[in-house]
Formats: C-alpha cells, sequence, structure tokens
C-alpha cells in the first residue's frame, strides 16, 4: 500500500479519537520521496511564550508498506505532535530527546494493542517494505550515476560539513549556490568528491543535503570518493 493524504487524514481522527481523545490539534498532511524518513512531524515555535504552532505531518511514498506498518509511523508521529502541543517547555532545553520517557511511555500504551512503534524502524520493517515502481527508477538511476559530494572545512576549526550535491549544483559554482550556508559557516575550503552509490552506502547513507560529519565520515568520503576539484575559499 502507498499512503496517500487522504489515508493519513482519516486514519489520524481514528487514532487521534481513540487514543488521545481528540486532543491532538490536526496538523497539514503531507506526502514525500524520503528514502530514509518513513515518517515525520513538524511544527513552528514562539521562543517568547514557548508555545507551539503549524504543525504538519508527512509520510513518505518511496515506499509500498502493507498498512499496519504504516498505521504504526502514523502513530509514531502523532506521539511527537502530541508531545509539541502539549509540553512546549521541552523545546527549551536544546538537546532534548524526543524519544525519550514520554515516547516509551505513549509506545507502551498504544503496543498493548498489537502494535510495534519503537524509536528506530525494525530490520524487519525495513526488509518488507518494498520500493514502488517510480522509487525503483531512481534508485537504478543513483547505483548508475553515482553520488557527489562538497566535503567544507570551517575555517580555523577542525569540523567538516558536506552536502550532497545533484548534477545542476555541480554545474554551477558551489559557494555561489550555497551563500546562506558559506556565510554562516565561515569556510576556508571545499572539496567535491564524486562515489559511486555502493561507496556512498559505505560513507554513511544518512548524509543528506546538509550533514555535520564526525572523524569516521570525513575519512570515509575522503577514502572512498574521487576528488573533482578544490577549492580554497577568500
Amino acid at each position: 500500500m502507498i499512503v496517500t493524504v487522504e489515508w493519513m487524514q482519516k486514519k489520524f481522527q481514528e487514532f487521534n479519537k481513540k487514543y488521545w481523545n481528540g486532543e491532538i490539534e490536526t496538523p497539514t498532511f503531507k506526502t514525500s520521496r524520503s528514502e530514509h524518513l518513513f515518517g515525520q512531524a513538524l511544527c513552528s515555535i514562539d521562543r517568547r511564550r514557548w508555545k507551539t504552532y503549524d504543525y504538519v505531518l508527512k509520510m513518505s511514498i518511496y515506499y509500498d508498506q502493507s498498512e499496519h506498518y504504516l498505521e504504526e509511523t502514523l502513530l509514531h508521529e502523532m506521539i511527537h505532535l502530541y508531545e509539541y502541543q502539549t509540553r512546549p517547555q521541552t523545546f527549551k532545553y536544546g538537546r532534548y530527546d524526543f524519544h525519550g520517557w514520554f515516547f516509551k511511555k505513549e509506545a507502551e500504551r498504544i503496543n498493548a494493542d498489537g502494535y510495534n512503534i519503537q524509536k528506530f524502524v525494525q530490520e524487519e520493517k525495513s526488509a518488507a517494505c518494498k520500493l514502488t515502481e517510480r522509487s525503483q527508477r531512481l534508485l537504478d538511476r543513483k547505483k548508475q550515476v553515482g553520488y557527489s559530494i562538497a566535503l567544507c572545512k570551517c575555517k580555523g576549526q577542525n569540523i567538516y560539513h558536506a552536502y550532497k550535491l545533484n548534477d545542476v549544483q555541480i554545474k554551477k559554482d558551489f559557494p555561489e549556490f550555497c551563500k546562506r550556508a558559506w556565510a554562516k559557516a565561515n569556510y576556508e575550503e571545499y572539496t567535491i568528491y564524486h562515489t559511486s552509490y555502493e561507496d556512498f552506502l559505505k560513507i554513511r547513507c544518512s548524509v543528506r543535503t546538509y550533514y555535520i560529519l564526525d572523524d569516521n565520515m570525513v575519512k570515509g568520503i575522503r577514502n572512498e570518493g574521487m576528488i573533482i576539484k578544490t577549492k580554497a575559499i577568500g
């Protein structure tokens, strides 16, 4: 089954009434084509009054899944929305773990009905998910073309950021394309590498459009990637 906005709306109302007495404010429902995020709950924050608003719930149409797995993903994200709305003060704490005690308590309560809501997607669930026809075509192209990654060094620091680039971005002047990022991070140089699909997975498949790297990921990009160009900034 491929998730739709209509299905999300219907199931949201059903689960909201069943597990939260209709207390969760209805979000904007959207689908995504994310390969890595099965679902996502988002909100905006008023940091003066510590209130949340503009709730969004996304689910990926990258995979063809069973309805039961889709329900688990939806319930997972609804727990996040419930916490956003009832405990907005948690955003004060910086790197607060939104899969902590509150999430676990809510998940255990719902799991009593035969679900298996966890912090991460379980291996058996990932293995059971099939690619949609469109996703399979995209994957075949990734395997054929590979990836280009810009590895950027912050000025005066041993800190690196990575940007996963598409063909259009590579053709443009990279610093110009990422003006805001350059100004914020103050990079001193960047190197663009090209990797095969398989080597990219070795580096770490969660390198997305923008990512702060640990030492092992930096080494992985340098070891597995082929340098396209290096440029100093300024």
